[in-house]
């Protein structure tokens, strides 16, 4: 005879936080900005690398010249 399995309790599914985020009004808007962001950063990118700096380089740059001294 074999052991009688346990019963394993049936849970509702619950959305992931993403699932949920995913649903929100806002979020067509925030694809939207993201896109905006992502195409500015390539052009800004091009004109960076053309000075012969990454983008890394030219952020220290930018945050040094935007201080004090």
């Amino acid at each position: 005879m074999k052991p009688a399995k346990a019963k394993q309790a049936i849970e509702p599914e619950i959305p992931s936080a993403t699932q949920a985020a995913a649903k929100e009004p806002f979020m067509p808007v925030v694809r939207e900005l993201v896109w905006a962001y992502q195409a500015f950063r390539s052009y800004s990118d091009a004109q960076i690398r053309q000075m012969g700096l990454t983008s890394s380089q030219f952020d220290v740059i930018a945050t040094l010249g935007n201080t004090l001294g």
